[in-house]
């Protein structure tokens, strides 16, 4: 069976989530963010506030990176899930701007997230198989290029979500982290 584009398009406009769901859901999403705003916030602190500066290393910046796409996710995508199922429990309608904001900031944070293990992984694996090499090649110069990438990527590449539709980009999403997951696994 050939998929075609407007089997993309079903919203299930008939369709509503259960009220003890969007209730829970709530409930959840702010406590995940205030859990994760305090948590990279003390990471990004912790980092920055260095007194004997020991912990600015390529490693630690690339923890930033990840503290700082998870706080994207704690201050913008939790609490704007909240309040989405926060209006669904009291029977409100919910604009097509809202979605969008929340999908691209889901998209934007994740996406980050995810290279930003990634490369975790590869810095780590170089560290490990490569030790003599590493401190020339690994440099705190070359991680701020790796993390300007990281970004350009996450900022740009979820603007397809408005070309494609939200159900076709999260199938490709959902596929590329998998297939994203099993080189991190095999390196760490």
């Amino acid at each position: 069976m050939q998929l075609t584009e407007g089997q993309f398009d079903n919203n299930c406009p008939f369709s509503e989530a259960p009220l003890a769901l969007s209730v829970l859901t709530t409930g959840i999403s702010i406590i995940l963010s205030f859990v994760s705003i305090l948590g990279n916030i003390l990471i990004i602190l912790a980092v920055a506030l260095d007194p004997n500066k020991n912990l600015r290393t390529p490693f630690n910046w690339l923890i930033v990176n990840l503290a700082a796409a998870d706080l994207i996710a704690g201050v913008i995508t939790d609490p704007l899930s909240a309040s989405i199922h926060f209006k669904l429990c009291l029977g409100k309608k919910i604009t097509g701007a809202e979605v969008n904001v929340l999908n691209m900031s889901y998209f934007i944070s994740c996406t980050a997230s995810s290279l930003s293990i990634a490369s975790l992984t590869v810095e780590r694996y170089l560290a490990v198989r490569k030790p003599t090499t590493y401190r020339n090649k690994i440099t705190n110069k070359r991680i701020v290029f790796t993390v300007a990438v990281i970004w350009l990527i996450s900022l740009t590449l979820p603007n397809t979500y408005f070309e494609v539709g939200y159900i076709l980009y999260s199938f490709v999403f959902a596929n590329a982290s998998v297939v994203l997951a099993i080189p991190v696994t095999c390196l760490t």
